[in-house]
């Protein structure tokens, strides 16, 4: 966010969880939404300004006349530093610099669902309009790994679905699935090569491919933890659709299904923890925005039709 002198309170304790991979630092290391609640009660909301934090929830209301995306929830979780939450016609503005990464903590804008907690039948629903012009790109002229790998840095994510569950393992607050933008390389057609980007004639990144991001169990993160799904190919600047749901059922089970760009599928999520544990899940919510920029600039744009079944408000 861009300095000024009003700061958000959810302080937080960072926790350390020992020898990060470069995936495990994708995870969010800090404390949960109840916990945050509990110091956000304590300090009233002020509206977006503040100082450059990435690794502290930083709840602000957006410094707009009339908030496009509100839909979802009326604050942001601001930790982009160099920009605040912005409007650009019907379409809210997610802007990240790859410069404001703070070591292993990855710089973000996003906003999130309220939280619905696991019973047969429950389901939360996030569903939009998103363009993306920009989407991190760390490698320009080759990758040293194709963008279906895990190991590849490039992209940015435009929303996750979170999910905890019983019998510990992983982070406090886990991603269970993730949907990341990568720029589409020479041959452009293949989403599994890592050659240059393909730049269109304006001079900018012409393509980008959609895809998801799975645990493999619960609490799982880096090349082993996590599996990438190819959902599908966008051009820069240009409108596609966001529908993701994420449904419980009986027995402990939990699905999420997506049709992003006309492109539809449904993963039902491990029960097993990284620990060995029989896991439960017991909640679920949806962030969306900008999340993680190693390399250049993000800007990711969700349309003012943004829904959820599961509104936040503070």
């Amino acid at each position: 966010m861009k300095n000024f002198n009003i700061k958000i309170g959810a302080l937080a304790v960072v926790m350390t969880l020992g020898i990060f991979t470069s995936c495990q630092q994708e995870e969010d290391i800090f404390i949960t939404d109840n916990e945050a609640s509990l110091k956000e009660e304590s300090k009233p909301l002020e509206r977006q300004g503040s100082d450059c934090q990435t690794n502290l929830l930083n709840f602000v209301y957006p410094n707009v006349f009339s908030d496009k995306n509100s839909g979802i929830s009326n604050v942001v979780d601001d930790r982009s530093c160099s920009y605040d939450y912005g409007q650009s016609g019907n379409f809210g503005v997610y802007q990240l610099n790859s410069a404001n990464t703070n070591g292993s903590l990855q710089t973000r804008i996003e906003r999130t669902t309220g939280t619905i907690g696991y019973s047969n039948g429950a389901s939360l629903t996030v569903s939009g309009t998103v363009k993306i012009l920009n989407s991190g790109i760390k490698n320009m002229s080759s990758s040293p790994y194709p963008p279906s790998d895990m190991r590849d840095e490039n992209g940015t994510y435009i929303a996750q679905v979170k999910g905890k569950h019983t019998g510990g393992g992983g982070s406090p607050d886990p991603a269970i699935m993730l949907f990341i933008a990568k720029p589409a390389r020479y041959n452009r057609g293949s989403v599994n090569n890592g050659g240059a980007v393909w730049i269109d004639s304006s001079g900018f990144p012409g393509m980008y491919h959609i895809y998801a991001e799975l645990i493999n169990k619960r609490g799982g993160s880096g090349t082993n933890g996590r599996r990438l799904i190819y959902i599908t190919s966008v051009y820069r600047d240009v409108e596609f659709s966001f529908n993701v749901t994420s449904r419980f059922t009986s027995n402990n089970n939990h699905y999420i299904d997506y049709n992003i760009n006309g492109s539809s599928n449904s993963h039902k999520i491990s029960r097993q923890s990284v620990n060995g544990n029989l896991a439960n899940p017991t909640d679920t919510k949806i962030r969306m925005g900008a999340y993680r920029c190693k390399g250049g600039y993000a800007d990711i744009r969700w349309k003012n039709n943004l829904w959820t079944n599961k509104r936040k408000n503070m």
